[in-house]
């Protein structure tokens, strides 16, 4: 009888499935059955694997749109400041084909003074390791320009290694308009300016045509009616001597006293619409005459110290000094319950200077303004006249400690030397 093969027999002895019919050892069968869940997580895994990718692809799909056809200029610097990526809008703004920006550096579309800073932004950047915002001028290559604001930000990763990502926004309109607003507000200030200085001028004319009508209805007053006046006194002076009775006497003493009362009243009008002797005989006799008739009617005690050099002066620069002088002493005499007043004229760096000291009872200088209601014309408009002629106001002063005002009106063009 034939001897059965070994292999035959142990074959025999598997069902078709290759496993012995009491089945596999129970070590083999835990074995099987975690290769299986294995198998099944390896499946899921591969499963997530793949949904993160397909995520993954559509979000660098996302962000390349968004990046791409974003309305900011986008550009991404590698460590050298070289320029790797850059989106549309970017290379809009350049003025240069997108494929053309990759590998040059952006302070090519700069001059030297905006690459200068371009350069000194960089660097601040990556030392503190912020955003910062930087406005540059950038040269497109057909010469064209615009006003850019750099976001520049710091960032490292494995394959550009440390470097720069940049948002790159055009603010040309918004510098044009700021640059149009400045220039209106410049010309705006440059006519009020121009207006301010034609009102002053205007208002200097007319204080100067004031003054020469004042002169000129003295004149008349001093010429016209104060010699008939006078004619009419020695008249009455030569009936007295007339025989006559007592009640024509009466008469023509009664009508002395009202020519005479007459007589001072008009030389009152005189001195007050404009005093003769400042063209006559200067400013020192004129500042004497004024302080004398304050003098008779206040209880204050005014000394005048002027050169007799400054006697043959423009007529102009003698009213506006007179016209000050009469201001200061006026409101003096109305505020100040000052016992002592001096006045000076001199001259410093070729401007008239006219000082008026008194020992009242002061003020506190910031409290000077424009008018109101209250008061205050008196100085503001004795600044503004000056202002008008190129001169100023200073003003020294304390509650208890009296006043020293300082007036300078330019003299170089309108002092005469006597003749």
């Amino acid at each position: 009888m034939k001897e059965e093969d070994p292999e035959q027999k142990k074959q025999s002895l598997l069902n078709p499935s290759g496993e012995s019919p009491e089945g596999p050892p129970e070590d083999v069968r835990s074995l099987m059955y975690e290769l299986k869940v294995h198998q099944e997580e390896l499946k899921a895994q591969n499963e997530e694997l793949r949904q993160a990718q397909i995520e993954l692809a559509r979000a660098r799909d996302r962000y390349k749109e968004l990046f791409d056809s974003a309305p900011i200029g986008y550009l991404v610097l590698d460590g050298s400041r070289m320029i790797r990526e850059a989106n549309h809008t970017a290379s809009y703004l350049l003025g240069i084909p997108r494929k053309d920006l990759i590998g040059v550096y952006l302070s090519r579309f700069m001059d030297g003074a905006a690459a200068d800073i371009y350069h000194v932004h960089m660097t601040e950047v990556l030392d503190k390791g912020t955003q910062l915002s930087r406005e540059l001028v950038f040269r497109r290559p057909d010469g064209s320009l615009f006003h850019g604001l750099l976001e520049t930000s710091p960032y490292e990763d494995s394959l550009y290694g440390k470097g720069w990502r940049i948002a790159l926004i055009d603010i040309t309109g918004r510098k044009q308009a700021e640059e149009a607003l400045q220039e209106a507000n410049r010309s705006l200030e440059q006519r009020v300016r121009e207006r301010t200085m034609d009102l002053r001028k205007l208002a200097s004319e007319l204080v100067m045509a004031e003054e020469r009508d004042r002169k000129r209805i003295a004149g008349v007053l001093h010429d016209d009616i104060a010699q008939i006046l006078a004619a009419a006194r020695m008249r009455l002076d030569a009936l007295q001597d007339v025989p006559s009775d007592s009640k024509d006497k009466q008469t023509l003493t009664e009508a002395k006293s009202l020519l005479v009362q007459t007589i001072q009243e008009t030389r009152g009008l005189m001195n007050d619409l404009g005093n003769p002797l400042l063209f006559e005989l200067g400013l020192q006799a004129a500042c004497e005459s004024l302080a004398s008739r304050l003098m008779d009617k206040h209880p204050v005690r005014i000394a005048c110290n002027i050169q007799d050099a400054y006697k043959h002066l423009d007529p102009d620069v003698k009213i506006i000094l007179y016209q000050v002088m009469r201001e200061l002493l006026a409101n003096i005499v109305k505020h100040s319950r000052a016992k002592n007043t001096h006045i000076t004229i001199d001259m410093e760096n070729g401007h008239f200077r006219l000082k008026v000291a008194d020992d009242g009872v002061g003020f506190d200088p910031q409290t000077l303004g424009t008018p109101t209601v209250e008061g205050g014309c008196g100085l503001y408009r004795i600044r503004e006249r000056l202002i008008a002629v190129d001169g100023s106001l200073g003003i020294e002063s304390a509650p208890g400690a009296g006043t020293v005002v300082t007036a300078t009106v330019p003299g170089a063009l309108h002092y005469h030397k006597q003749p």
